[in-house]
């Protein structure tokens, strides 16, 4: 168990974040690494492109998908 905590803080040091946002600027989830991200907007669940995960924002109640780009 020490060797997967000290695993774990030697990975964790090395990793970084990016924020993906609501359009009224709420903070909906980081993922990990540099990606662009692209926010869009859907109306319906069968509005959505496929491309990424939808996420329904709690502040707006925007229903949202989130397409991360490499």
């Amino acid at each position: 168990m020490a060797h997967v905590a000290l695993t774990t803080l030697s990975v964790a040091g090395a990793i970084v974040f990016t924020d993906a946002r609501c359009v009224c600027g709420r903070r909906l989830m980081a993922i990990p690494g540099v990606v662009t991200i692209e926010v869009r907007r859907c109306a319906t669940e069968r509005d959505r492109s496929g491309r990424g995960r939808v996420v329904s924002c709690h502040r707006c109640k925007a229903l949202l998908e989130i397409i991360e780009h490499l």
